[in-house]
């Protein structure tokens, strides 16, 4: 087939971008990992409710279809695009997540996370590096009325070593950019950023919930609405 006359049988470039943007902003849905979040942990015999969070940040290469505005160079990491900031719960589940660019600092972006965090649970308790450290500590307390607490390394401890609670959320990073499409940065825009890594928390929290299952079709509905996709722009809907 002529490329020409391959490109149109694809769906218009409109019908379905769009809806990504929204992703993150979608509410009451099984598929949004806000809702799937809360089932897992009794798969673990947790509580449902999260009682603490751990943020993390993550600088990952943009590639060229990444514009100038919303990329930015990363001194520390050496990294030119952009940086994705996380809130998981103890289990290393996502709570929230947002994508800006790489240059800024983590205790600016975080506030933006943190505040993501605020509105949409009831976590009001999250731990993070010492990078977060410093001013918004005190803006957490004064104006989210919550606590932002520092893990340090141990005194006397240098290299590398694996610090308590922290490496929770810096797993879930590891997981998120196993997804081919978050190995780097490739959308124009940090919505849609953000809404590639929601659709990738929400794959693997369907993996934890049918953990111990065998692999069957029964009772399971899968279904991917096309009509939904190129008419609605509210959310764009998986049914595992």
């Amino acid at each position: 087939m002529r490329p020409a006359a391959a490109a149109l049988r694809l769906p218009a470039l409109a019908d379905g971008v769009p809806v990504l943007r929204t992703l993150g902003g979608c509410q009451g849905h099984p598929e949004d990992p806000r809702d799937l979040a809360p089932k897992s942990p009794q798969s673990a015999k947790r509580a449902e409710e999260p009682s603490a969070g751990v943020i993390d940040s993550q600088s990952v290469k943009g590639a060229d279809t990444v514009p100038r505005p919303t990329r930015g160079y990363d001194a520390n990491k050496k990294i030119n695009g952009r940086k994705r900031f996380i809130v998981t719960d103890t289990l290393g589940l996502l709570l929230a997540a947002c994508a800006m660019a790489a240059s800024v600092q983590d205790r600016d972006g975080a506030k933006t996370t943190r505040l993501s965090l605020y509105l949409m649970t009831p976590v009001r308790f999250v731990f993070a590096d010492a990078g977060f450290a410093g001013a918004l500590v005190g803006w957490t307390r004064r104006i989210l009325s919550s606590t932002l607490h520092i893990v340090r390394k141990a005194p006397g401890r240098s290299g590398f070593a694996v610090i308590a609670r922290r490496w929770v959320a810096e797993r879930t990073l590891v997981w998120l950019t196993a997804h081919r499409r978050l190995a780097r940065g490739y959308e124009r825009t940090p919505a849609t950023a953000e809404a590639m890594i929601l659709w990738a928390a929400i794959s693997g929290m369907a993996r934890r919930l049918t953990r111990g299952h065998a692999e069957s079709t029964a009772g399971v509905e899968l279904r991917f609405d096309l009509t939904l996709l190129k008419h609605s722009r509210e959310c764009l809907i998986l049914i595992y």
